[in-house]
């Protein structure tokens, strides 16, 4: 029994694809840049929901939003947050 010819081109593809260069890490090419008004809104919601004050710096580097800000007990903190959704990846308090 032979195989189907979209088997074949499947397998094909799948070969092909595996011979390829390993892609780059993308999060590390990304240029650091100021958010934008829509970003910084966002940002300000996403932390708002979580009990943070606004951010009082704000940068984009290697694919991640990097914040200084206050929780609701006044400390300061540094967070790290998604540059797709604003989600607080990391929490560290500043002393």
């Amino acid at each position: 029994m032979g195989a189907c010819p979209a088997t074949l081109r499947s397998l094909a593809l799948l070969a092909a694809l595996a011979a390829a260069d390993p892609l780059p890490a993308l999060a590390d090419d990304l240029p650091a840049r100021a958010a934008t008004s829509e970003e910084v809104r966002m940002i300000a919601l996403a932390l708002k929901a979580e009990g943070f004050a606004p951010c009082t710096t704000l940068a984009l580097a290697d694919g991640r939003w990097s914040c200084r800000t206050t929780n609701a007990a006044g400390q300061a903190m540094d967070l790290s947050l998604s540059n797709l959704d604003f989600a607080v990846t990391r929490r560290t308090r500043v002393p």
